[in-house]
This record gives C-alpha cells, sequence and structure tokens, in this order.
C-alpha cells in the first residue's frame, strides 16, 4: 500500500491534459502512459535489487554513497530538498488545495496558497507523531484513491459518450517528435513517480530484503493497470477537442471537470472528494519518506546534526520533518504546477540513470547479499532511457532543465562548506 499510495496521486488526474496538447491522440496518449509505466517498472526491478543489498533507510541517498562516495550522495540529498522531495509534497499539497478551494467555491490563488501550507504542516504533524500514524492513514487514503479510479473509469465505461478513434488518427499527426513524445512522457512520470521512496524507510520495514522486491513489484504492476484504464475512460468521457478546452483552463483540475461534463455538480462533487483523497494521501506519502534522508545524511555528518536526531518519546526525525515543511511551504509559492513538476522529474532522472549504473558497481564489489536479481538487460535499458529523457529534455525545454541543474549544483558549496566544518 506504501507504494501505490506514494505513487498515486496528481498526476493521474491532471497530466493527461497537457499530454493531449502535446500529442493530440488518443492512441500516442496512451502509448505515453504504457511506455512511462514500463519504464517505471524497470526502475524498480532495479531498484528493487539494490535495496534488498542495501537494506538501509535514506533509499537512494544510502545506495548512491555506497556506490559512489559522499559527494554524489550529498548531491542527490541536497537535490531532494532543494527541489524534488520538497517540490513533489508541495506540487501535491497544492493540487490538493486546490480541489479544497472547489469544493468551496474559492477561486483565489492565495486562498489556495494558504490551504497548501496548511496541508503540509498538518500531514507533518501526523508523521510527527510516529510512523505507525502516517502509514495508517496512507493505507486509508490510498484505498480512497484506488476507490476514486474505479469511479472514474465505470463512469467512462458505463456512459462511453465518445467512441473509440480510428488508429489512422495518428497519421494526422505528422507534426510529432521524439521532443513532443519525451515531453509527454516527463507528464507521465511524474503521475509514476515514487519508485524509490519505500527505501526511505527501509530500516523501519520487517524484513526488508525479502518485501522491498515484492513491495515495489507488485505495487508499480498495479499501478499500470490503473492509469490505462483510467486514461481510456478519458476519452470516452470527453473528446480531443473538449480535453484541449479543458487544458486552457487555469486552476482546473481535468479529472474533476471531466466528470461535471458526465455526471453533472453531484459527480464533479464526488470527484472532488476523491481527488482530495488521493492527493492528500499522496502528499502524506512524500513527506514521510523524504524526512528520511536528511535524517540519514545527517546520522552520517552531512546535513544539520539536529535533523539526525529522533524524538524522545515518538523516535521520529522530528527536526528534519519540520525542516523540509518549511521548505516546501515556501516552494508552494514559486512557479507553476506544471513547471515545478517538469523539473522535478527532470533533476529525479538524472539519479535514477546514476542509480542504475551503481547497481552494476555494487555486483562487482559484491556488496550485500540480495534475495532478488534484475536481468542486466533491464537494467541497461534503463540506464540508456534515463539518459536519453535527461538529453532530450535539455534540447527541448533547455530553461526547466537547466534550472534543475542549478538548484542540484547549488550543493557543491554547500557539499565543500560542510565537508570543512567537520575537519575543524
Amino acid at each position: 500500500m506504501l507504494v501505490m499510495g506514494s505513487i498515486i496521486g496528481s498526476g493521474v488526474f491532471k497530466k493527461v491534459a497537457p499530454m493531449t496538447q502535446n500529442l493530440g491522440s488518443e492512441y500516442l496518449v496512451l502509448l505515453a502512459w504504457v511506455f512511462a509505466g514500463i519504464i517505471t517498472l524497470f526502475g524498480a526491478l532495479t531498484f528493487a535489487e539494490i535495496g534488498s543489498r542495501i537494506p538501509h533507510s535514506g533509499g537512494m541517498y544510502a545506495y548512491l554513497r555506497v556506490a559512489y562516495g559522499d559527494k554524489l550522495a550529498f548531491l542527490y540529498g541536497w537535490g531532494c530538498f532543494a527541489v524534488m522531495q520538497s517540490g513533489s509534497f508541495a506540487s501535491m499539497s497544492y493540487v490538493f488545495a486546490e480541489s479544497v478551494c472547489t469544493l468551496f467555491s474559492l477561486n483565489s490563488a492565495l486562498a489556495a496558497k494558504i490551504a497548501a501550507v496548511s496541508t503540509i504542516w498538518f500531514l507533518t504533524l501526523i508523521n510527527y507523531q510516529g510512523l505507525k500514524l502516517g502509514s495508517l492513514i496512507q493505507n486509508v487514503f490510498t484505498l480512497g484513491k484506488i476507490l476514486g479510479i474505479i469511479f472514474v473509469v465505470a463512469a467512462g465505461l458505463f456512459y462511453f459518450k465518445v467512441p473509440i478513434t480510428p488508429v489512422m488518427d495518428i497519421k494526422s499527426r505528422s507534426d510529432i517528435g521524439v521532443g513532443l513524445f519525451f515531453a509527454s512522457m516527463l507528464s507521465a512520470f511524474w503521475a509514476y513517480d515514487g519508485i524509490a521512496n519505500i527505501g526511505y524507510i527501509s530500516e523501519e520495514i520487517e524484513s526488508p530484503s525479502k518485501n522491498i522486491p515484492k513491495t515495489l513489484i507488485f505495487g508499480v504492476s498495479a499501478v499500470i493497470v490503473l492509469y490505462f484504464t483510467i486514461n481510456f475512460s478519458y476519452f470516452r468521457i470527453l473528446s480531443i477537442d473538449q480535453i484541449l478546452k479543458v487544458a486552457n483552463t487555469k486552476n482546473s483540475v481535468f479529472v474533476i471537470e471531466a466528470i461535471r461534463s458526465l455526471l453533472g455538480n453531484l459527480g464533479a462533487l464526488v470527484m472532488i472528494l476523491f481527488v482530495c483523497v488521493s492527493t492528500f494521501g499522496c502528499a502524506n506519502g512524500s513527506i514521510l519518506s523524504s524526512s528520511r534522508i536528511y535524517w540519514a545524511m545527517s546520522r552520517d555528518r552531512l546535513f544539520f546534526k539536529s535533523w539526525g536526531e529522533l524524538h524522545p518519546t515518538f523516535l521520529t526525525p522530528h527536526r528534519a520533518l519540520i525542516g523540509q515543511a518549511i521548505w516546501g511551504s515556501i516552494l508552494i509559492f514559486t512557479g507553476s504546477f506544471d513547471e515545478l513538476t517538469d523539473r522535478l522529474i527532470f533533476s529525479s532522472f538524472i539519479f535514477y540513470g546514476l542509480g542504475a549504473i551503481a547497481l552494476w558497481r555494487l555486483r562487482k564489489r559484491k556488496v550485500g547479499n540480495t534475495y532478488f536479481t534484475v536481468p542486466s538487460l533491464v537494467t541497461t535499458l534503463y540506464a540508456l532511457f534515463c539518459a536519453s529523457l535527461v538529453a532530450v529534455t535539455l534540447w527541448t525545454q533547455t530553461n526547466q532543465a537547466l534550472s534543475g541543474v542549478l538548484l542540484i549544483a547549488s550543493g557543491i558549496p554547500v557539499y565543500y562548506y560542510w565537508k570543512r566544518r567537520l575537519r575543524e
């Protein structure tokens, strides 16, 4: 449940609109979702073996530290704090807040941002009080978001307003190139992001070497099926032209408008509640997991010393939780939703690719014992795709990509400052 809860969030409810703008074809959009899902599964298989070899809290941070050393591991942790993880729960909290504002007919952007910040702090308080409470909320809200997806799928397939378009419609979009397809996949990857989150709390999972691979493989496979069916249903509810119209409407959540067109305001109300449940649960999973990165870094003397301390009663990394909540609250007031998510996905794939290469290094050095071994071809294909995505994004979305690179690179002087302080 933790994997599905950390993955399923705002992306599947919003990203079909910009993907349709890029591709203009039902089949190409669905193909982008499936292809992104397969790549995500390759990544999950790769990280399943790494996680079984290195069952330590900190996830990707711990993996990169063992494989490459302190500097690269620190840059990953810094990137998580500066843009990737903080941006992730900030984005999901903002979509939750948008949905709440829609529920109460509040059209103020400021109101949505205040609600988003309040959401971050409420979830931080919950996770401050222990993993058990946070995990319980995660399981309950994961069930709720799956029910929301089933609701959309049932509505789309039962009413079936829009017929399946001919496959020939792809030929009408001769302008589609690799750049647009990769840009659409970037949107899909936001919906799939979260595959490494389970590794952040490895030390708090029973028998992590056995349970992490099973949890990742089952969770990602289930999400691929859910995402394909809900996107197929979207195209049964709205035509391409109607989807594009929604895409051009500011401050709208696509799935809410789709259900409104089909079932009216009552249906939209039900969908608002489901979106709230989904984004709330996903933001909770991200806040719960990411605080463990900075806790692990602090234990390795690569971050604030106090962030490595556990609360005397709740045994949680309480200062790390508070610190990331402060920065996440600041991010709420910077950039648009799509800009923030595209930047963090681009940044994430830099480290996902390095993580895949790390597996080869771990195998060569015979690090750890594993109950699970992924085929080398899978890891190779995943690493090559990560490199391709980074290169294409740098070429087609240069400003967004460079801003992500600069945020990560800003950690280099911080790293040397920290190392100098340790020597003094």
